[in-house]
């Protein structure tokens, strides 16, 4: 029946759903299932009866439900049917058998009133289908236990026609409740498989969203790395190409030096010119160290009298430098005390090798300072990366942001002036190392980008009962109040279109709050954001030394 065009639209609104739609459908197919059956009812019992009471029963039924129809489809809503249908199907087959006078001469026509509650069930809800039972059993107990001392004896019926209206009463009565049923077995299996296709299609785009997030963490993280590459990339390369320099100009040094060596070879030189020869080196090797700074002026004025000195002596012309002499700290008296000693022809060649030596130790002290600042960066690296270490270890919260420095030194401009204030004695922690330097890093970056190459940043350290408190500090233009309660949500960010993901403060709030049990706060205002970092110094037990 609900396959008829006509039956599907009945009291149908535009807005109306497919459940409720097809709801309407059901409780017009089953009123018209009961208005026949009452008109099939009404004929047999003035057939079997005669013209009376049970007949106009039935077809009382036919005739409230009929117009309850009229009445639904007039307002298009299938409420007034569901209740006439209900008080009409629960109270008139009670009123027949009570007519009749016997549960047994009606056929069981109190069977119909069980249509009662199951309509309540399907149509309105749990607790309305309780009271309806609860009316229902009530009349079964009427029905049974006291209406025979009321009504009298009951209308004789033939066996034949009591099996007959049993047959009928119950047959009927039970194809609409399984009817009733199975709309309700139905469409709790198609709202049970549209819950569970939902759920897949949920948890598809939780996975798909999981999978986008982890991307963008990803490519937050590449973000980070590209930032302490590019430093990195700056950092190595200056102390490298120093190196190479200084080892490119000590070639040539030692060969300008092994040929006066040689020309003073020639020289018949006692012990204690040999001597004088040794004082002059290390002398030469002390300025390497200790190296005097001359006024401009006082350095050019030195420069020409030991120019005027050479020239008036022959050795103007020579490899002999007047600037190189008087970083060594000559004069002319000291010259005049060499000449002296060596004389005129061994002086020129005592004078270049002291000058090439002091060049040999210089280019020697740049390789060993640019290899040096190698060795240093590279340690830092591996610091800031816990490279060989496990995941998690014992972390000087200071060394973390050294480290960070250094890998961010080529980031930070030359109008940037830096601040330590570190806690000496703040004791180590057992943390991830690796993840609080990724921390450390987006928000040393960010305190960089909003001071656009010009200001103060102050890095700070210190305890507080049982945390550890790091503050990173620039004096930027501060984070707007409309952005600052959101500033650590994924996407947020104050940078132009195309210069941030938004990530950063995300992630850095995640690997201090659940993977460290701390907290991060900003506060702000112009001219100085400060992003407080707390951590639990009892986190996995913290070692007593700094």
């Amino acid at each position: 029946m609900s396959d008829q065009g006509w039956i599907r639209s009945f009291a149908r609104r535009p807005g109306d759903s497919d459940e409720v739609a097809f709801s309407k459908a059901l409780v017009l197919a089953i009123a018209l299932a009961c208005c026949a059956c009452g008109l099939v009812w009404g004929l047999l019992y003035a057939v079997v009866f005669g013209p009376g009471p049970t007949m106009w029963l039935s077809l009382a039924f036919v005739l409230i439900v009929g117009a309850a129809i009229l009445v639904s489809a007039r307002k298009r809503d299938h409420r007034p049917l569901i209740y006439a249908q209900i008080a009409c199907i629960t109270w008139i087959p009670a009123l027949i058998e009570w007519t009749i006078g016997s549960t047994a001469a009606s056929g069981l026509v109190i069977a119909w009133s069980f249509l009662g509650p199951i309509g309540a069930l399907i149509f309105l809800s749990f607790r309305q289908a309780l009271a309806w039972m609860g009316m229902f059993l009530l009349i079964v107990l009427v029905s049974t236990g006291f209406h025979p001392a009321l009504l009298g004896a009951p209308l004789p019926v033939s066996p034949g026609i009591e099996a007959a209206f049993f047959a009928m009463n119950v047959g009927a009565a039970a194809g609409v409740v399984f009817t009733a049923a199975a709309w309700f077995v139905i469409t709790i299996q198609k709202e049970l498989s549209l819950r569970l296709e939902a759920n897949r299609a949920l948890a598809e785009s939780h996975r798909q969203l999981m999978a986008s997030q982890q991307a963008l963490v990803q490519t937050e993280k590449m973000a980070a790395l590209g930032r302490v590459s590019a430093g990195m990339a700056h950092e190595l390369n200056n102390p490298a190409a120093a190196a190479q320099r200084s080892a490119s100009q000590l070639r040539e040094a030692v060969e300008a030096m092994g040929t006066a060596s040689f020309s003073l070879g020639r020289s018949r030189l006692d012990a204690g010119q040999l001597e004088r020869i040794h004082e002059l080196e290390v002398q030469a090797e002390a300025r390497v160290q200790d190296t005097v700074t001359l006024d401009p002026v006082e350095r050019l004025d030195r420069e020409a009298v030991i120019q005027d000195w050479l020239d008036a002596n022959g050795l103007g012309a020579g490899g002999v430098d007047a600037a190189t002499l008087s970083d060594l700290g000559m004069d002319a008296d000291a010259l005049h005390e060499l000449q002296s000693l060596f004389g005129r022809d061994a002086l020129g060649p005592v004078l270049e090798r002291t000058m090439w030596w002091h060049a040999v130790v210089s280019l020697i002290a740049e390789i060993g300072h640019g290899a040096g600042r190698v060795t240093e960066i590279v340690r830092a690296l591996k610091s800031y990366t816990y490279l060989g270490q496990g995941p998690v270890q014992a972390v000087d919260l200071n060394e973390g942001l050294n480290d960070t420095l250094v890998m961010l030194h080529g980031v930070l401009k030359q109008g940037i002036v830096v601040t330590r204030d570190f806690d000496a004695t703040l004791p180590r922690v057992n943390m991830h190392g690796a993840e609080l330097n990724q921390v450390w890093t987006n928000l040393i970056s960010n305190a960089v980008d909003a001071m656009d190459g010009q200001g103060e940043l102050t890095l700070r350290s210190r305890r507080d009962g049982a945390e550890a408190v790091v503050q990173i500090i620039d004096s930027g233009p501060g984070v707007p109040p409309e952005v600052r309660d959101r500033l650590f949500d994924p996407f947020v960010t104050t940078k132009p279109v195309g210069k941030g993901t938004g990530l950063g403060l995300s992630i850095s709030r995640n690997i201090v709050v659940q993977n460290h049990g701390g907290t991060i706060d900003v506060r702000s205002e112009p001219g100085r954001t400060c992003f407080e970092v707390r951590l639990p110094l009892g986190r996995g037990g913290a070692t007593a030394d700094a």
